[in-house]
């Protein structure tokens, strides 16, 4: 279960977002439910106001206690505002102020990020002349709002989805802004609010945001669901411990359980070693090099410019991408085994051996083959650029020793 109360203006308003949001998040709450209030041009401090007024809704709502996540939506230029003006500063306090209430009823907050308009902002052209330039402004102005509260609070970044698609237009060689581009389709007819393809796309943003999970596959008639659910992914997850902060992102040791398996947890390791870990259902982002065994379900990103693995180093119900220089510390065997393997770096395996990728039983096997030459015989090694992931589509569960720890919540160290 899970309740949301959204503070929001117009934007909040527009295609029912509320409605959509708590669609998606259905998806792993089916008891989810989610309450809006809105205006038109609400500000933060505007909010406040409300919240501050016995005899209105607003407070009503904030200090019934019946909701887990308090959703703050600022008016859709102020927080793109130079700093040292009054109407931004004004929200910053708000958002400080309301997250303080949302404490006192033991919930968590989290900031609906929007999105630059279209075309850039004809109002306040000289600040925002363009998307790219709008967007930078908002997305600096809501990381201030989350720095001037007094705990830690949360981001749903809309306004990179956004950015995301945008960015794909250009790097193609597109024209974002072109009518019936995906981008231009975000947009409802005044190029600021969202039409119904937008506000799909955020409720995606707020479905990974609050549950750690990927909204790829999430059901939708939408032709361009698949686009949109991309987007919403790479926003979240292509860099998932950034400046953008997520409620399901850990450092090492800070997560010791998790009850019920709603939350998927991304744990980073930033050391230059891994000690041996069981993954349930969680995501392990290793930064250095990484020389313990992972086993267990959930994904490992490696994303250090060495990985070290030895003889059945990985064995995982999940996904292993493997990024930098792989050295194969190993007899010839498996050294990692999981559902799809992604390795875009250089591989060794050392003294007359190879490194093979290939399917087996519904997974993919990367191996250590070949033969260790006579003595004398010069170290040859093997080297191989990039190996793109083999198809599979399909998961089965593992079988063998080593899945004893599977029913582990989340992720611990093994002794």
């Amino acid at each position: 279960m899970i309740a949301i109360l959204m503070l929001g203006n117009s934007y909040t308003a527009f295609n029912d977002l509320g409605s959509v949001v708590e669609g998606d998040l259905q998806d792993t709450w089916p008891e989810a439910q989610v309450t809006a209030l809105t205006q038109g041009g609400q500000t933060l401090a505007g909010h406040l106001e409300n919240a501050e007024d016995e005899s209105s809704p607003w407070n009503t709502e904030l200090t019934s206690g019946t909701y887990d996540w308090l959703v703050l939506q600022d008016q859709s230029q102020i927080p793109g505002f130079p700093k040292q003006q009054a109407e931004w500063q004004a929200s910053r306090d708000g958002a400080a102020a309301l997250d303080a209430m949302a404490a006192e009823n033991g919930a968590n907050t989290l900031l609906f990020l929007t999105w630059g308009r279209r075309d850039g902002d004809s109002q306040n052209a000289d600040r925002f002349p363009d998307f790219p330039t709008m967007q930078e402004h908002l997305t600096d102005g809501y990381l201030a709002y989350a720095e001037a509260c007094e705990r830690e609070v949360w981001i749903a970044p809309a306004g990179p989805a956004f950015a995301v698609i945008h960015d794909d237009i250009v790097d193609a060689g597109g024209d974002p802004t072109e009518d019936g581009s995906l981008f231009h389709l975000l947009y409802s007819g005044d190029g600021s609010h969202p039409s119904g393809v937008g506000s799909e796309l955020v409720g995606y943003v707020f479905y990974a945001a609050l549950s750690g999970r990927s909204p790829v596959g999430l059901p939708s008639d939408d032709p361009n669901a698949d686009a949109l659910q991309d987007a919403a992914h790479r926003a979240l997850f292509d860099d998932p411990f950034s400046e953008l902060n997520f409620p399901f992102a850990y450092e090492w040791g800070e997560l010791d359980t998790l009850g019920g398996g709603e939350v998927r947890p991304w744990v980073r390791i930033a050391g230059d070693e891994v000690e041996d870990v069981a993954l349930d259902d969680a995501v392990l982002w290793v930064e250095g090099s990484l020389t313990g065994t992972v086993q267990g379900t959930g994904d490992l990103v490696v994303a250090g410019s060495i990985t070290t693995l030895g003889h059945d180093a990985i064995v995982l119900d999940g996904d292993v991408t493997l990024s930098g220089n792989l050295v194969a510390d190993a007899e010839p065997g498996v050294i990692v085994r999981a559902d799809t393997i992604t390795w875009n770096g250089v591989g060794t395996a050392g003294n007359g051996f190879a490194l093979e990728l290939f399917d087996e039983d519904d997974q993919q096997v990367l191996m250590v083959t070949g033969e260790a030459p006579a003595p004398g015989t010069p170290d040859t090694g093997f080297d191989q650029p990039g190996v793109p992931a083999l198809p599979c589509s399909c998961a089965s569960p593992m079988a063998g020793a080593g899945i004893w720890f599977l029913g582990l919540l989340a992720l611990r160290r093994r002794t």
